[in-house]
């Protein structure tokens, strides 16, 4: 999409810190493994960054939205960035000489959430039309037993004779 890249992590959550710090708690991997189906997690945020180019002339709206698979997800408040924010953050970037603007949010997603089966949870930049994926989060049966599923009763091979 021209003038506009954007990334998305599924984390546990996010903290601001003071200074303008965030802190990703829990980051998800792209695929996550679960024991068995249904499979209930207590919270899902989505910290998003969308990367504005200096040049760019935003005249449609620019927003995250999230797209699932098998699984029925409701998210709090998936509305477009407003359009001054957009424009401010652009504005900025060029008086500061700077390539591009970013405009950093999150999605939080209802608490608890039960998938009853695999899913896929895709987040998606909009502009106007134009869509483009920046996340995803694939929610998938282990096919061999984890750790925490079985144990042999035998110590580590790397654990000290007794």
């Amino acid at each position: 999409m021209r003038g506009l890249r954007a990334f998305a992590f599924f984390c546990e959550d996010v903290r601001r810190e003071n200074g303008g710090r965030e802190t990703l708690i829990g980051i998800l991997p792209d695929t996550v493994q679960v024991p068995r189906f249904p499979w209930v997690v207590r919270r899902i945020t989505i910290h998003f960054r969308i990367r504005i180019q200096a040049d760019f002339d935003c005249d449609r709206a620019v927003m995250i939205d999230v797209e699932s698979e098998n699984a029925d997800i409701e998210a709090v408040k998936r509305e477009p960035a407003p359009m001054e924010l957009v424009r401010r953050t652009v504005e900025r970037a060029r008086n500061r000489g700077l390539p591009y603007g970013t405009l950093i949010g999150r999605v939080e997603m209802n608490e608890p959430l039960e998938f009853p089966q695999p899913a896929k949870l895709t987040v998606v930049l909009k502009c106007g039309d134009e869509k483009e994926e920046c996340g995803l989060l694939n929610i998938v049966e282990r096919t061999t037993p984890g750790p925490s599923d079985q144990s042999s009763g035998q110590p580590h091979p790397s654990a000290p004779a007794s």
